[in-house]
């Protein structure tokens, strides 16, 4: 038994681009989401102080901020706490991120005793990166 042999014309490699701009798009969207995530935590009802000596911020993944507006309100992630509430958020935080950044947003007619109360419920929950949110200049 004779069995013939073809032989086939070997094709050229392509480079597929759809694939490819998918991948893109999808990159896209994903830091697009990440960046509005980012925004979401500053609450606009907190006047920042003023501070001359202030530097410009790099945002930091994973960075934990927290607002207390002018009456005293504490806010983290969308969410009202006391301070006993606030430092079992942040227990569980410690839990699961080992060395979180905080950043206070304290409103500048807050008392320095309700932001130095934040700072205690932050020592107490074993994070000790704390950085403080200002301006610097005057802004309106």
């Amino acid at each position: 038994m004779r069995f013939v042999r073809r032989t086939l014309k070997e094709e050229e490699p392509e480079f597929q681009m759809a694939p490819m701009i998918d991948i893109i798009f999808l990159l896209l969207i994903f830091f697009m989401v990440i960046s509005t995530f980012q925004k979401l935590e500053e609450v606009a009802a907190v006047s920042l102080p003023i501070a001359d000596e202030s530097q410009t911020k790099k945002s930091n993944y994973g960075e934990i901020v927290i607002n207390v507006l002018e009456d005293g309100t504490i806010v983290l992630n969308q969410g009202v706490y006391t301070l006993d509430d606030l430092y079992s958020v942040l227990t569980d935080e410690t839990a699961s991120f080992e060395k979180a950044k905080i950043t206070i947003r304290g409103d500048q007619n807050v008392p320095h005793s309700w932001i130095m109360g934040v700072m205690r419920v932050c020592a107490a929950s074993n994070l000790w990166d704390v950085s403080f949110a200002t301006f610097q200049e005057e802004h309106r």
